[in-house]
């Protein structure tokens, strides 16, 4: 998610592209703005992330005080 001067991208693309995860083939990395854009789209990407991390932690919470109320007879 790289950000920045445009003009400068062509240089460095080829770099970046071949060191980046691929998908289907094609790298997952391309720009995606100006200077400060891709630190953007990073922070909401951690944003998602970190709540999918909370969602899982608290249904793993819930679970096992679920699990230590019941009973088996």
């Amino acid at each position: 998610m790289p950000g920045g001067d445009l003009g400068e991208w062509p240089h460095i693309k080829d770099i970046f592209q071949k060191i980046a995860a691929k998908s289907n083939g094609e790298p997952c990395c391309d720009l995606v703005g100006n200077a400060g854009f891709g630190h953007f789209v990073k922070m909401v990407r951690n944003v998602i992330e970190y709540g999918d991390m909370h969602l899982i932690d608290v249904a793993y919470h819930l679970l096992i005080k679920l699990s230590s109320s019941i009973t088996i007879k």
